[in-house]
């Protein structure tokens, strides 16, 4: 009974945050910015990527109703809609178009509460997954820490029901309430906890990924491979761009995309649903390859426009000097496939040596074999290649002789 009962929540959630997604797109790109109010498509990228949460953990709570990974995937998604959702909602009743849609209070103060749980709830999402259990009881307060922090919050926003208004939503650093400043003080004092749960969960989920084997490992890289991409964004944009002095709003939105939060819900929910799960081990390999390549890449270029380019515009009188630009993009295509070979090969044999063994090995077997005559030596080259390779417990291989058709005599069956 309570199974039945549970079956459907997940379609009614996904209902509740589909709609509501489209009504908060649909409202915060048609308004205008000023009026003490944030500017829509600045948050386009990070809202679009909580957004994802929704379908996702609908997706693994129907399939794993008893695993509660899946239903703090949807709360968390949930928690970035409404609260989204609620700020455009009460912006255009009390700013923008005053009185035009009822209970903008309310929407004020729903929007200025709602979005806590995001916080709150992610470090215990961590914490549980993949198999929704924590790695021991000793592990459970890092996920307590964090809730608790929640519970203090939505005592706080309860407080604040009196108070609802538009103040909410033109305040950037408090709700307006010089009656309770006090208290918020006290409450976002508390914000450490949250910081101090999502790092302990972090080193709980390195603990977890170096005692896992088989299927669990594998989920696991994919929630590795997305915290590595966003690191490297974050390195490239935040470090390396600024230290350059080079504005670029394309890498800077391809950065956020990549290493946002869609992008963990995409591979949270490749792991928990095991669609192509052991596809991560090619999806890093390739990653690594094309990422060392890209690099390479990027210093033949820059070395070739601004070394060589910037010496030939000295000797030349500071005149630009086409040709080195188009030299350099010559020089790029000619160094790509090399430079691919000898990454690939440096990596495999660095990161997948058993793999590389093994492809080494059946290469050089398949040398043997096309100068070997001798039956008995391919079936001994054969068994070896098969132990060294594949390591089975047991080998053995058997031979089904064909008399020459224009021969006489019976089929003999050789083991060995």
């Amino acid at each position: 009974m309570k199974a039945r009962l549970i079956a459907p929540l997940p379609w009614v959630l996904l209902g509740l945050g589909l709609p509501r997604t489209a009504v908060t797109l649909v409202l915060g790109l048609s308004r205008p910015s000023g009026g003490g109010l944030t500017s829509f498509p600045n948050e386009l990228i990070w809202f679009l990527s909580l957004a994802l949460f929704v379908p996702v953990g609908a997706l693994i709570a129907r399939r794993q109703p008893r695993n509660p990974v899946g239903w703090l995937i949807v709360a968390i998604g949930l928690s970035e809609v409404l609260s989204k959702f609620a700020y455009e909602y009460a912006a255009r009743s009390l700013i923008l178009s005053p009185g035009s849609l009822p209970g903008g209070g309310a929407m004020a103060w729903l929007s200025s509460s709602i979005w806590a749980p995001q916080l709150g709830l992610f470090p215990f999402m961590i914490l549980l997954f993949p198999n929704g259990r924590s790695l021991s009881r000793r592990w459970s307060w890092v996920g307590w820490l964090s809730v608790s922090w929640l519970a203090v919050f939505m005592g706080f926003a309860i407080a604040l029901w009196p108070y609802r208004g538009a103040e909410f939503l033109r305040a950037e650093e408090s709700f307006g309430v010089q009656e309770l400043a006090a208290v918020e003080n006290i409450v976002f004092s508390l914000f450490p906890l949250v910081t101090l749960s999502l790092a302990a969960a972090l080193v709980s989920l390195i603990v977890r990924f170096r005692r896992s084997r088989g299927e669990e490992r594998q989920q696991l890289k994919w929630i590795a491979l997305v915290a590595a991409l966003g690191a490297v964004g974050i390195v490239a944009s935040d470090v390396v761009l600024e230290a350059l002095n080079v504005q670029s709003p394309v890498f800077q939105l391809l950065s956020e995309t990549i290493g946002g939060p869609g992008t963990f819900a995409v591979a949270t929910g490749i792991a928990m649903l095991r669609y192509r799960l052991y596809a991560i081990d090619r999806i890093i390999n390739r990653t690594l390859v094309y990422a060392a390549v890209t690099g390479v890449l990027i210093l033949v270029y820059v070395g070739g426009v601004f070394g060589v380019g910037g010496l030939i515009r000295n000797v030349s009188s500071g005149e630009n000097n086409n040709l080195v630009v188009a030299a350099s993009t010559l020089a790029v295509a000619a160094v790509f496939r090399p430079a691919r070979g000898r990454i690939q090969n440096f990596i495999d044999r660095r990161f997948y040596r058993r793999k590389y063994d093994a492809a080494q090995t059946l290469q050089d077997f398949s040398a043997r074999l096309r100068d070997e005559v001798d039956l008995d030596a391919s079936t001994a080259s054969l068994l070896a290649v098969i132990r060294e390779t594949m390591q089975p417990e047991h080998a053995s291989l058997w031979l089904k002789q064909v008399p020459y058709p224009f021969s006489a005599g019976k089929r003999s069956k050789n083991e060995r």
